[in-house]
């Protein structure tokens, strides 16, 4: 989001505030920190709504004190009339409002969201923020041309004001580029030999780099940021369940678009003498043992060579 008017802002809840909240949430702030702080900032905004009949459009991040534990907001607050509101409306503590705000602001508030809170490693911050923040970014041409020549594209990028260049952030490839699109450029980053594994880049060739790379970082996930492997298992298979479905219901509606047969019919229930319960493990093993069929012929139909 480009604005004229933007500040850089700390706000703090006192003691006395925390209390009021608890009360008011019926939470301990000590077991749910972040929603006493959603819940703070929310009142805040509508008291600011109530004064001038609009919100104010804010991207903020939540933060536990190095010195008494205390949960805080770092924030950036749009608008003209931001500072003046936050100085009348916020109830619960100290003000701290910065006189400038630039990208250098922006990249030091995703520190704050990106921080490991070695001190309290159960603590999780979380983003508040106004809806469409960024999507400001549609409006200005120089995403057109990736958009045009993504067959010739390695890595879709991001041009900051000053001119320089990162990989294009997750929020807007996905919005700009189609599944398929994406698909292309990621096989032309591959045709590079190039990866990037957890932000390092490597050859695609070193496996010793690439194993290394993953065992370190996996275990800085478990033994500082608390990481779940059993989580991570978890949304492995859901991310693969989730793609195998896209990719059955994308080739069954360009089935239907272009007259084609039925690519995969799934058995019947009523098909199997069982119990409710194996109804998943059913589909689960016919899946398995058709799988190699019905990927080729998805293929066949969407024009993918496998």
């Amino acid at each position: 989001m480009r604005s004229n008017f933007g500040y850089f802002t700390t706000l703090t809840i006192a003691p006395e505030s925390i209390k009021e909240l608890e009360i008011d949430t019926g939470l301990k702030w000590e077991k749910n920190p972040n929603e006493i702080a959603t819940r703070a900032l929310r009142l805040f905004l509508e008291r600011a709504r109530k004064d001038t009949g609009k919100s104010i459009r804010h991207w903020c991040v939540t933060e536990l004190g190095e010195e008494g534990d205390r949960i805080h907001l770092h924030g950036i607050f749009f608008g003209q009339r931001s500072a003046e509101l936050i100085r009348k409306h916020w109830k619960y503590g100290f003000v701290f409002i910065g006189h400038t705000c630039n990208s250098r602001s922006v990249n030091y508030m995703t520190k704050y969201m990106l921080k490991v809170d070695v001190k309290h490693k159960t603590f999780k911050q979380i983003v508040l923020a106004s809806k469409g923040i960024g999507s400001g970014y549609f409006d200005r041409l120089d995403f057109l041309w990736q958009k045009q020549n993504y067959k010739q594209i390695n890595v879709a990028t991001y041009t900051f004001r000053n001119g320089t260049k990162m990989a294009m952030p997750k929020y807007y490839k996905n919005k700009l580029f189609t599944d398929k699109e994406r698909e292309k450029m990621w096989i032309n980053n591959l045709n590079r030999g190039i990866l990037w594994i957890y932000g390092e880049k490597v050859k695609a060739n070193d496996w010793k780099t690439i194993d290394n790379l993953r065992t370190y970082w996996q275990k800085y996930g478990r033994e500082v940021m608390g990481d779940d492997p059993i989580a991570w298992n978890a949304m492995k298979e859901r991310r693969k369940e989730e793609k195998q479905r896209k990719a059955i219901a994308e080739a069954k509606k360009m089935a239907e678009k272009f007259g084609t047969e039925i690519l995969a019919e799934t058995p019947l229930q009523d098909e199997f003498p069982m119990q409710q319960n194996d109804w998943d493990e059913i589909v689960y093993k016919y899946w398995d043992e058709n799988k190699k069929y019905i990927i080729e012929r998805h293929c066949k139909v969407l024009g993918i060579s496998v």
